[in-house]
């Protein structure tokens, strides 16, 4: 008996998980491993994310490998092991769901340094639609607070604004707009710099990345 009922409860457990406001090239999957299951986040074209991990437990019958909420970074891997789940009673059933958030980049440790960057185009000049703190889409806890939008015809060359490695790329979106539902549906080219801060390159067109991860 209790070995029929975990095994109906193992089958709920890797039932797919909620994702809030996620970065969909990211995702944490279920991987059973001896008598539980790990939690692995994995990207197959970002090899520096964060993601945080919530779980809800059903019932009290649950052992965990960390503290909850679990946020780790990447570090430059594909995938890593975010959590490990068992039945803290073997002979007993054991339930779970979890929510999780995952965005390409990383916790940032201490200030930056001020750095001059360079304009991201070429011999042409074009009006910027939105600054810093913008109130359309750059507010204050939008995670955009200091991003910079330029009006240029479809298919300009956008050029690294400071020298770095690329660590994130996605260019397979055809969908997107003003309405926040677009929000995580972007293509964007991803490069991290010496000091380990972050440029983000968005509002990119449908297969036009012209660099891959890893390069210079």
């Amino acid at each position: 008996m209790f070995t029929l009922l975990s095994a109906i409860a193992f089958l709920l457990c890797l039932s797919a998980p909620a994702r809030a406001g996620s970065d969909p090239s990211i995702t944490v999957k279920p991987i059973p491993a001896g008598a539980g299951v790990w939690l692995v986040a994995q990207s197959a074209n970002i090899t520096h994310f964060t993601v945080t991990v919530t779980v809800n437990v059903a019932g009290d019958n649950l052992a965990l490998s960390r503290k909850l909420p679990v946020t780790l970074d990447s570090g430059g891997k594909r995938s890593i092991h975010v959590l490990y789940l068992k039945a803290q009673d073997a002979s007993r059933a054991w339930r779970y769901q979890f929510v999780f958030q995952a965005h390409a980049g990383e916790r940032r440790r201490g200030e930056p340094k001020p750095y001059v960057y360079a304009l991201p185009y070429a011999n042409s000049n074009y009006r910027v639609s939105q600054g810093n703190l913008g109130t359309f889409s750059h507010f204050q806890g939008s995670q955009c607070e200091y991003a910079i939008d330029w009006v240029m015809p479809v298919g300009t060359v956008v050029r690294a604004a400071r020298g770095g490695t690329v660590v994130a790329v996605r260019s397979d979106s055809n969908r997107g707009g003003p309405d926040p539902s677009f929000a995580n549906d972007g293509n964007y080219v991803i490069v991290k710099h010496g000091d380990g801060t972050f440029g983000e390159y968005c509002h990119l067109k449908l297969h036009g990345n012209l660099v891959a991860l890893g390069q210079r």
